[in-house]
């Protein structure tokens, strides 16, 4: 009868698969150091036009045939200011433009927000009724617009702060305009 032999195998050493983890973190934190940034995305406000209307209509009744009489003018204040954005994108990933909100704070402390003229339709609207608002908008920024990875994005955003007049405005204690970004934090600069 055959005798039984065990043979023993040579026991591996820990250490192959240690330098396999080890190995495989390194490349992960280079990835990781690669892919982002070692700076941030910058926002700036490169110029800011102010156009201050002071709208006063006298019949306001012009289109029926009914006459108010000593009804006092209708009169409207309104601040628009055509912003240009440029956005620095610094990642390695393209960011999308999703819209803006503003907000001042006039002298009284009172805070107004603003509304984001933005739409084809409105812009040209707000342009047929002040034209000489469509010199301070060259180039809107619209929705889905897109800053490159490593390039950048400009363009102008319009801000109607209503019923507050041009004094008012360049009295303000402060304004601020928020860029909102697709899959990406808020990003929030200072108005002149």
């Amino acid at each position: 009868m055959a005798a039984t032999q065990f043979v023993q195998e040579e026991k591996s050493s820990p250490l192959k698969p240690v330098l396999i983890a080890v190995v495989a973190l390194a490349l992960a934190a280079v990835a990781v150091f690669a892919l982002y940034p070692k700076r941030s995305s910058q926002l700036t406000v490169t110029h800011a036009e102010v156009f201050a209307p002071h709208t006063q209509t006298k019949d306001t009744a012009q289109s029926s045939n009914v006459k108010v009489l000593d009804a006092p003018p209708a009169v409207e204040d309104d601040v628009y200011v055509a912003t240009t954005l440029k956005l620095d994108n610094k990642l390695h990933v393209p960011m999308y433009f999703s819209g803006v909100t503003a907000t001042a704070t006039l002298a009284d402390g009172q805070q107004v927000d603003a509304t984001v003229v933005h739409s084809d339709s409105d812009l040209r609207n707000v342009q047929l009724s002040f034209p000489q608002l469509h010199a301070m908008l060259p180039h809107p920024l619209h929705d889905s617009d897109e800053a490159p990875a490593g390039g950048a994005l400009d363009g102008q955003v319009l801000l109607l702060f209503g019923n507050i007049t041009g004094e008012q405005w360049k009295a303000k204690r402060s304004a601020s305009l928020t860029l909102n970004l697709m899959h990406q934090d808020p990003m929030t600069v200072a108005l002149p």
